[in-house]
């Protein structure tokens, strides 16, 4: 378990996730410095928020809602934090990723996935492979085995606002969901990312005599993109001009953000290889 305070000599968790944010994002710039091509990951004002939100999590050993609007980037900025700890530590490393779909959103497909990813390493093994040859207690014991060989562990769960809409016949067992993830907390074995676009925290705080859960739900608020996070992304893709920045600000800051301008800009280069990226080939693009 983490200790409830710290010495007066200790770093304050802030300064913790500044040191750790500032490490992390010199590491990318090397990785990019030697290979750079169209398309490459680009730390935006929104994956900084996001990573402050993976730091937090992991450090304190928290539950910890990161919400953002949908098509923010939030998968890819959890896959790439993922792999810069598997590039610097190997697949071993102490962070796991999981993804919610409508075919797992139940407390026992929910820990199977996470046994998975913890104890089995998503490695496939067939023989056993099979949530119902195991209970939900032995699946925990054995992901709290593998868990107290590493310290400061984060489970990353994409789609998470799945678990936030607790009517309906499939998901009746919402909250029941969160109190089992809250035990791997409550124990020490990892910190917990939701991402999600904010539903799971707002549904603990409506939700009658659910304080002792939205108590230990901390949440990072990630604002939209940024005219400065547009920039960015057209940099990396090659894309320039005073009309192509109208548009890709107009596509990047609309509805489905970051998700629908860098998909015009791949279906730009699909429909027209070898052209560049002009205003008039993304229009033409997204014509069809």
């Amino acid at each position: 378990m983490r200790q409830p305070g710290r010495y007066f000599n200790q770093l304050s968790l802030a300064e913790v996730i500044e040191n750790a944010l500032e490490k992390y994002f010199l590491e990318q710039d090397e990785i990019r410095a030697e290979k750079q091509s169209y398309g490459d990951f680009v730390e935006t004002s929104v994956s900084k928020k996001i990573t402050q939100g993976f730091l937090m999590a992991q450090e304190e050993c928290r539950m910890v809602e990161i919400s953002t609007l949908p098509g923010s980037g939030k998968t890819t900025a959890a896959k790439y934090y993922l792999a810069h700890y598997r590039k610097k530590d190997g697949f071993d490393c102490p962070v796991w990723m999981i993804t919610l779909s409508e075919c797992n959103i139940t407390t026992k497909l929910i820990i199977w996935e996470i046994y998975k990813a913890i104890v089995l390493n998503n490695k496939p093994y067939f023989d056993f492979a099979n949530p119902d040859k195991k209970s939900e207690y032995e699946m925990i014991e054995e992901i709290g085995v593998v868990c107290s060989n590493k310290p400061y562990g984060l489970l990353i769960i994409d789609e998470a606002q799945l678990i936030g809409l607790f009517h309906g016949l499939v998901r009746v067992g919402g909250l029941n969901i969160l109190n089992a993830l809250r035990h791997f907390c409550d124990r020490g074995w990892f910190g917990i990312a939701l991402l999600s676009n904010g539903e799971v925290y707002d549904r603990t705080k409506k939700t009658k005599n659910s304080t002792q859960l939205s108590s230990r739900i901390w949440r990072v608020r990630v604002n939209k993109p940024t005219e400065n996070d547009i920039d960015l992304i057209m940099s990396a893709w090659g894309v320039s001009g005073k009309l192509e920045r109208e548009l890709s600000i107009q596509l990047g800051t609309g509805e489905g953000c970051l998700r629908t301008l860098t998909d015009a800009y791949r279906m730009a280069r699909y429909k027209y290889p070898g052209e560049d990226l002009t205003h008039m080939v993304i229009k033409a693009a997204l014509r069809g």
